[in-house]
Parts: structure tokens; C-alpha cells; sequence
């Protein structure tokens, strides 16, 4: 929040948390927020909140507008703009507001508010017509209406969500069956098994047309994308986490004519690809890896198994694209195990990966041994110090390593046919870091000797060392 408020505000942070999660202590959290924070503090900092505060807080924020309205008669307008002008917010959170501006009759007579409310009314009319025809029925003759159960899938309880499937499962066989279940294998937990054909084993002329990007990744391997669909009813979908951990952040947003810019700006050394095979490649592996078990779907989880299966359509286009990176970086890539070659790699890789380094307590340890002592660090002192590293750190995370090297050979080589003007040097360090990966593949290799292990342990020496002085 921008402005400076002198008192503590952690009540305030812990009753958000605790409507966020549904955590059963929320109205113990509400009553000692009101007995910590004066009305006015409070007041200001749920402005703040509506006006510039994460998504997770909205809905909490809402409720406190609609506790303290009356005697903060500002709150209103703050709350009218928030949804007039903010982007982030999806289709919940909008109506959350909706919903209590039409209790305390403040919907404006125009403008997005006066729009959602009469969105609104139709879905009220569509949630009635549901009441009165089976899922079924309606999977046969209305697979449009049909959606808005399956949206609320996630908030059916266990029975009603094997009640739903085995009804659906036991229909005779159609296209829109298969749609359907493919769409809900993506549940948490859900008893269908999902299907596990990559992108790539499975070419298809059809494009669901969209655009897309995809960040590098981190040193944990962790990664945000997005993907935005064409037409008049186009969406935004947002995505982060890791291929190991799964997702942990999922939104889907309607994205409308007004919306600001996509995608987004990261800080050198970071950096953004918008190529749309290695975009629907990431995303697919992303899904498939998972939903982690702390994530918890803003969206309704059918929209994952929607986006995997009618959006990230695999074209004959993606095939080629995916034949000819694999082409660069592995068949016509040869492996030169010469230290020379190696070192020159390893440098690159190391160079273009500033943000992978993150000396651990050892490392650091080990780096403030080499400024204690005077003079140059003898060789023997530091391969010494090498073996030590990788035998305790390095050695069980080289797996993660190679995995992530691997991944960011293709997006260096997607971004190189984008980005001209580096096209050559992108293209190189591809190339290095795939033949790198190729070479810690085998086991035998992994030492510490090894030219990349080495260069590496050094690097992260040199930034541990850097980081205490």
C-alpha cells in the first residue's frame, strides 16, 4: 500500500488470509481486526486495498466495505472505480463487488458496473433454466449451458462429482463426451485419468488461434506464462510454477478491448519469449505435471483440461517448428568433450545465468575462506573446495540442473527467430547449453572435475563472496 500507516496492520493481513483460504476462524479474525485497527486506518488501508491490492485480497476487502460502508460513505465510489478500471481481476471478484453495490443500491447507471449487473441477470436466468433440465439433457442439446456446471465443478463435494461423471461416463460415446471428460481429468484428484500424449506425439491442422509468452526460468526451475485466445469471447489465461512442483498460480481473465499490454517486462537478465509452439509446449507440460497439492484453483478446475485439450492444439506448423529446433540442438549439434570446449560452454551458460546462483550457507562458508587467505587460492585449495560443494549441494540437484538446461536451449533457440539482432549469440548459447545437458546425461560424467561443475561451483563461489562484502 502507498501510504504510511503508523500502527500494525497484521490483523488486517491475517483476516484477509483467512477469507482467502476459507479458514474457519475468520469471524475471531474480523473481531479482533475491529478491535486493533482505529475505523479511520482501517478505512484507508481498504481504499488502498480495492484501489491497488492483490486479487487474493479483494474479496475480503469487499467485506469490510460492505461492514464499514455506512460510516466510511467513501469506500463506495473507491469500490465502483476498482471495478470500473482494474484488469486483474477476474469474473468472481468483479461480482463480488456487484453483488453488494445491488444490496446497498449504489450500481451506477452506466459503466462496467451497470454492465456486469445485467451479465448478471442472464446469468440468473441461465442458472434457472439448469434447476429444470438434467446435465445431461443439457450435455445433448446445450453443451453452452452446460459449462456453467461444469465451472462450478471444483465446489461440487466428492459424491456429487463421482455422481456427475459416472452419469456422464455412462452415456453412449460422443465427441462432446470425451471433451467433457478430458476438461475434468484436470480436477484435483479427480478419478479420470487424464491423457498423457505430449503436444508433440500428437500434430493437428486445427488452430485454436492465440498468443501467448513464456518467461525463463528461475533457479528453482519455477516459470510464468500466459496465453491470451482470439475472437470476441477471448480469454487470458495465467500461469506459474515448476514441472516438479506443479502449478501454483492459475487465472483465468476476460479480456476485453481496454486491457493493458500482455505481456510483461522483465529486468535483464530475464527474459520473455513470445513464440507460440515453445508457449504451448510449456504450458502443456505444465499442465500434465499436475495440480501441486497446495494450490487451490482460483478458476474452476475444468478450465485447465479446456485450455490443455480445445486451446493448445498442436498444428502441423508446431510439428515442424519442434523437428527443427530438436534438429539444431541435438541431431546437428555435435558433442565436443575436449576441457577446451567445454570450459568455453560452461562459460556461456554461466554468463547468460546470473540469476541461477544462489550461494547456499556452504558455499558461502567456502568462498569467505578464499578472502581470508592472503595471496592467489592455490588450485589444489579450490578443486578442493569444488568437490566439497558438489558432493554436499551440486551433486543431488544435477538432475534439476540438466532438466532446466535442457528447457532453456529451446527457449533460447525460439527467442533467437524473434530477435534479430542477437539471433547469432541466442543461437550459440543454445546450441552450448544443449550440448552441455547431452553430456551430464550420463552419469559417468557427473564429477567433480567436470568443466561445467567446475565453472559453476566457481560462479557461485565468486556471488557468495560478492554477497558478504
Amino acid at each position: 500500500m502507498n501510504r504510511t500507516i503508523s500502527i500494525d496492520l497484521q490483523p488486517l493481513t491475517d483476516y484477509l488470509l483467512a477469507v482467502e483460504s476459507g479458514d474457519g476462524s475468520v469471524d475471531d479474525q474480523l473481531d479482533y481486526l475491529i478491535a486493533k485497527i482505529p475505523m479511520p486506518q482501517l478505512a484507508v488501508a481498504i481504499a488502498d486495498l480495492l484501489t491497488i491490492g492483490p486479487p487474493s485480497a479483494w474479496i475480503g476487502s469487499v467485506e469490510l466495505v460492505g461492514l464499514l460502508g455506512n460510516e466510511n460513505p467513501q469506500l463506495w465510489p473507491i469500490l465502483i472505480d476498482a471495478i470500473q478500471y482494474r484488469t486483474d481481476l477476474g469474473t468472481s471478484h468483479l461480482m463480488a463487488g456487484i453483488a453488494l453495490l445491488q444490496v446497498v443500491n449504489k450500481i451506477p447507471a452506466q459503466g462496467r458496473c451497470r454492465e456486469l449487473v445485467e451479465e448478471w441477470n442472464e446469468d440468473q436466468q441461465t442458472l434457472n433454466q439448469i434447476e429444470q433440465n438434467p446435465i445431461i439433457q443439457q450435455l445433448k442439446s446445450e453443451p453452452e449451458t452446460a459449462i456453467q456446471i461444469l465451472e462450478n465443478f471444483s465446489d461440487f463435494s466428492d459424491q456429487e462429482k463421482a455422481e456427475l461423471i459416472y452419469e456422464i461416463q455412462n452415456q453412449p460415446a460422443s465427441s462432446l463426451q470425451s471433451r467433457i471428460l478430458n476438461w475434468l481429468s484436470y480436477a484435483p484428484d479427480s478419478p479420470i485419468e487424464k491423457r498423457t500424449t505430449t503436444p508433440a506425439g500428437t500434430p493437428e491442422t486445427q488452430d485454436a488461434g492465440c498468443t501467448g509468452w513464456v518467461t525463463d526460468l528461475t533457479a528453482a526451475g519455477q516459470f510464468g506464462t500466459g496465453l491470451e485466445t482470439a475472437g470476441e469471447t477471448a480469454c487470458r489465461f495465467i500461469l506459474g510454477g515448476s514441472w516438479s512442483r506443479g502449478i501454483r498460480i492459475f487465472e483465468r481473465i476476460e479480456a476485453t478491448q481496454d486491457c493493458t499490454d500482455f505481456v510483461p517486462e522483465l529486468a535483464l537478465p530475464r527474459m520473455v519469449c513470445t513464440h507460440i509452439t515453445l508457449v504451448k509446449f510449456w504450458i502443456s507440460a505444465l499442465l500434465e505435471a499436475g495440480w501441486h497439492k497446495e494450490f487451490k484453483s482460483g478458476p474452476s478446475a475444468w478450465t485447465a483440461g479446456y485450455l490443455r485439450h480445445e486451446i493448445l492444439t498442436w498444428t502441423d506448423e508446431d510439428e515442424t517448428n519442434w523437428e527443427n529446433w530438436t534438429e539444431i540442438l541435438v541431431d546437428k549439434n555435435p558433442l565436443n568433450v575436449s576441457a577446451e570446449a567445454l570450459k568455453h560452454d560452461s562459460e556461456l551458460i554461466c554468463k547468460a545465468l546470473p540469476h541461477w546462483f544462489r550461494p547456499d550457507e556452504l558455499a558461502i562458508e567456502l568462498a569467505s575462506e578464499f578472502h581470508r587467505k592472503s595471496g592467489p587460492v592455490s588450485e589444489d585449495r579450490l578443486q578442493s573446495a569444488v568437490r566439497v560443494w558438489f558432493e554436499r549441494t551440486l551433486g543431488p540437484k544435477i538432475g534439476d540442473l540438466i532438466t532446466n538446461l535442457s528447457a532453456m536451449s529451446y527457449f533460447w533457440l525460439a527467442l533467437a527467430e524473434s530477435d534479430v539482432m542477437h539471433q547469432q549469440e541466442l543461437t550459440g548459447l543454445a546450441r552450448a547449453a544443449a550440448r552441455i545437458a547431452t553430456d551430464l546425461n550420463d552419469p559417468a560424467r557427473v564429477v567433480a572435475n567436470h568443466p561445467f561443475i567446475r565453472a559453476w561451483s566457481e560462479q557461485t563461489f565468486a556471488t557468495g563472496l560478492n554477497g558478504q562484502s
